[in-house]
């Protein structure tokens, strides 16, 4: 059986001009993916529906992913009532360490985003050890390393590295992902693994971030997002399914 591959974070923009949808998609299956996530900054049912019918003819999955940006703790909480339950997946931009941890341990949060250098600085031991308690994963984008060059990519590496160690060594879950704006950022799966490589990571660690620890995350939060969900290992079933 060949092995199920996800970009976790594919933003909608990729999907602009809409009447390309079809081709991008393809491109898209042709890399080796069985499934992405699509970020959505506003309003996407129309968008979401149409890219998800056209999908369904390549046998690729397609989730909803929304990447959160707040001003501060308060707004944060806010937002996540608002949002818990319209999107598979849920990642939090942290540049300011309070948000950082309070996101860290709260169980609405899948995945915990560093979207610049200066961000990855507040990723400590104390942080892992919040993750842990909120089941809450970090992400290491390939496109934060495509922005930037000569010296403070060296850094973004350097600093990269520090997370990703902390990461193994406090058993907090990582996912590689693409962070992609174009079609022509996006990248094949075992190209987004090298980038797991040039962190250090164990070659077999850096494929299941880019496999079966998103596949994971996603399998969860879809049976919470069902009618049935009551709280985790108690769900409503039917008659028939009782009776089976």
């Amino acid at each position: 059986m060949l092995k199920k591959y996800i970009d976790m974070y594919v933003n909608s923009s990729v999907f602009r001009p809409e009447n390309q949808i079809d081709k991008i998609l393809h491109t898209i299956s042709e890399l080796g993916y069985t499934a992405i996530c699509i970020s959505f900054k506003k309003d996407f049912s129309n968008i979401f529906e149409k890219i998800k019918q056209k999908a369904e003819v390549l046998d690729l999955e397609i989730y909803r992913r929304i990447d959160l940006l707040p001003k501060n703790v308060e707004e944060l909480k806010v937002k996540l009532r608002q949002v818990r339950r319209k999107f598979e997946i849920i990642s939090v931009k942290c540049i300011d360490k309070k948000i950082c941890t309070t996101a860290a341990r709260d169980r609405r949060v899948d995945v915990l985003n560093f979207p610049t250098l200066e961000a990855l600085k507040n990723f400590t031991e104390s942080t892992a050890n919040l993750a842990i308690e909120g089941e809450t994963a970090i992400e290491i984008c390939l496109k934060l390393f495509l922005d930037v060059k000569g010296i403070r990519r060296a850094r973004l590496i350097a600093e990269s590295r520090r997370i990703a160690k902390i990461a193994l060594k406090k058993g907090v879950k990582m996912v590689i992902d693409s962070g992609a704006e174009s079609i022509f950022e996006m990248r094949a799966p075992q190209e987004l693994c090298s980038l797991g490589y040039l962190l250090d990571l164990p070659k077999d660690d850096a494929d299941l971030m880019v496999s079966e620890i998103p596949f994971s995350i996603i399998k969860t939060n879809v049976s919470k997002l069902s009618t049935s969900f009551i709280l985790p290992g108690v769900e409503i079933v039917n008659r028939e399914e009782k009776n089976w």
